[in-house]
């Protein structure tokens, strides 16, 4: 395959840049785009499952620690070690975004607790108690409209629970 026909093109049409999409793979083609990459596939049908639940775009980000300065990439090195490092990139993710959930929760309730002793239950809505780059007008409109939408939605699905 040609470099030229993997890379979006630009092109000068009447003054204005034009750029050339590329043409969507289907999963047989970007396997084959990862051999030509010199990765190691031992089965196809196995690589195909996985880029259809990981998205070859976003897997492609994965590719980059084994790319030389030339462009092209290193010998000999298996697809499921790039799995694997996709794998462990997933589950680091889900248990950090589990801690900083904990802490932001953590943080919230902290603002809130001083907030509501310090303030009252409704301080909040007092804009004297915030700093001059409040915008405390917008701040209103933007919680009226949020309390609005949220009227017409429940906690559970009563239709279901119903039936």
């Amino acid at each position: 395959m040609n470099t030229s026909e993997t890379k979006n093109e630009k092109l000068k049409n009447n003054e204005a840049t034009v750029q050339v999409m590329k043409k969507p793979k289907t999963f047989a083609q970007q396997v084959e785009i990862i051999k030509e990459k010199g990765f190691i596939i031992d089965n196809d049908t196995e690589c195909i499952g996985f880029l259809k639940q990981a998205n070859y775009y976003r897997l492609s980000a994965y590719f980059l620690p084994f790319r030389k300065k030339d462009g092209t990439y290193f010998s000999n090195i298996n697809f499921h070690r790039i799995q694997r490092i996709y794998e462990f990139d997933s589950r680091l993710r889900g248990v950090l975004f589990n801690y900083i959930e904990k802490v932001e929760l953590y943080l919230r309730t902290q603002l809130a607790y001083y907030s509501g002793h310090v303030h009252g239950a409704l301080g909040y809505m007092d804009g004297v108690i915030y700093n001059d780059r409040h915008n405390h007008e917008k701040f209103v409109k933007l919680l009226n409209v949020c309390i609005e939408e949220n009227k017409s939605k429940t906690a559970f699905p009563l239709k279901k629970i119903q039936q």
